[in-house]
């Protein structure tokens, strides 16, 4: 959540029709951000996504049908277009594991992703900068590994290349790839001839947290291994880094060879077993003030209650230390998706050096924890510093009159740059462990920016 004390609100309101591609008109409407369109709302599925780029912006979302949907505005004008991209529709079986990707080339063409869970690849990109009408499908990227692709996400480098990730197979039984867009050529290139990840040979698949480029210039990568698609068979934390994404090596320096295994040496971060609270929903990379990886991530401690745990390399091996005391266990597991008891945002470095650790609790609420920079021990570890939440809840409250179900309010931040910070407001149904959900069901909700002066 980025909303601020201070925020300045676009406060339109927007008409929307079902034509596949149109001009959205604004009217006023005091204190209820820039309305974008009406999305479906049943159930959560795959997460918006904002991006700004140059003077436009981009959402890409499941629309009140669940079809994968982009709108586009100047941020000189608060009207909005809207294409429908009417062949990619999302689904109850797969809801939130359809994550979406969208993201901007170097000739300022869009790619948009999205509606995939061990499924044929769904991509579509522009053909003309920044024009909405000239998005074109394309049923591949390359010719191979790409039948079964599940949690695509673009990501570009210091110059600005667009890469994409993604995993081709099934929970527990996938290979995790990277390809290069060469915008000269209009194409994609494999970075690796080799699978980054490889699990096939022992029935498992990797659930990663990156590439995230660092200060020190690196491409910096997390995973966990899962046996099957229970969520309760993550293990084994791991990281590793590259200069090229083509040469990877472990926090040392040391070379690896590809394709990365549960056997490589020097990976492994932190030996986690299987059913001992390592989810692949909670735990973050983030640095220090020295530029090290820091890791916050979800295990259960000796007593079987659930921590976040802190993961710094230092001294010629990963230091660990719980940044939590909590009595509570979050009870996790099966197949599907899972509400997220815990959430770990991550850290951040203050301006006398120490370090915070940003959370969400189902119990405790959200609060922020205050870290050593040493030691990464809580400096008041009984009294974490609770969040002031009277102004972010009078906006987080669901607009929704449905109340046969829970309705849940998320904010999501801008992934483009900016002189402004913008955020969505995402209102929806519960997590459905992908099944269907019963009637009644509630009227489509509205998708609405917001915006404030960083």
């Amino acid at each position: 959540m980025l909303l601020k004390s201070k925020v300045t609100l676009l406060r339109e309101h927007s008409t929307y029709t079902r034509a596949r591609f149109h001009t959205v008109e604004e009217n006023l409407d005091q204190d209820k951000g820039l309305v974008i369109a009406p999305v479906w709302s049943v159930h959560m599925t795959g997460a918006p996504v904002l991006l700004t780029a140059d003077q436009y912006q981009y959402v890409a979302y499941f629309d009140q049908d669940e079809y994968l949907t982009v709108a586009q505005r100047s941020l000189d004008t608060s009207i909005w277009k809207i294409c429908r991209l009417a062949d990619i529709q999302s689904n109850w079986e797969t809801g939130v594991h359809h994550a979406i990707a969208l993201q901007i080339d170097r000739q300022q063409m869009i790619h948009v992703m999205g509606a995939m869970h061990a499924e044929p690849l769904k991509y579509y990109r522009m053909t003309r900068a920044h024009d909405m009408a000239s998005f074109q499908r394309y049923p591949q990227m390359l010719d191979h590994d790409e039948t079964s692709v599940s949690y695509p996400r673009f990501f570009r480098d210091g110059v600005d290349a667009l890469y994409v990730t993604y995993r081709d197979g099934r929970s527990g039984n996938g290979n995790q790839f990277i390809n290069r867009y060469d915008e000269e050529a209009g194409r994609w290139i494999r970075v690796m001839s080799e699978p980054l990840l490889d699990g096939t040979a022992l029935d498992m698949s990797a659930y990663i947290n990156g590439p995230h480029v660092g200060p020190d210039g690196f491409f910096h990568l997390l995973w966990m291994w899962r046996n099957t698609p229970d969520v309760l068979t993550n293990h084994d934390l791991c990281y590793a880094r590259s200069r090229d994404l083509m040469h990877w090596e472990t926090i040392t320096g040391t070379a690896l060879t590809l394709p990365i295994t549960l056997h490589t040496d020097g990976v492994i971060v932190d030996p986690v077993p299987v059913q001992s609270g390592l989810v692949n929903t909670t735990y973050t990379l983030s640095f220090d003030a020295q530029q090290r990886p820091l890791i916050s991530y979800h295990k259960y401690d000796q007593d079987g209650n659930s921590q976040i745990y802190l993961a710094r390399y230092t001294s010629e091996q990963w230091q660990i230390e719980p940044a939590t005391r909590w009595s509570y266990r979050w009870q996790f597991g099966g197949t599907g998706a899972i509400p997220e008891d815990v959430h770990i945002d991550p850290v951040t470095v203050g301006l006398d050096g120490t370090l915070w650790l940003h959370y969400n609790h189902n119990l405790y609420g959200e609060g922020m924890i205050n870290l050593d920079a040493q030691t990464l021990q809580p400096l008041h570890p009984s009294a974490p510093v609770l969040m002031p939440r009277a102004w972010l809840e009078s906006y987080s409250q669901p607009l929704s009159p449905f109340t046969a179900r829970p309705m849940t309010v998320d904010w999501i931040a801008d992934t483009g740059r900016s002189e402004q910070e913008y955020v969505l407001r995402w209102e929806h149904g519960p997590i459905n462990n992908d099944r269907p959900v019963a009637q009644p069901w509630p009227a489509p909700t509205l998708l609405r920016l917001y915006q404030h002066d960083r």
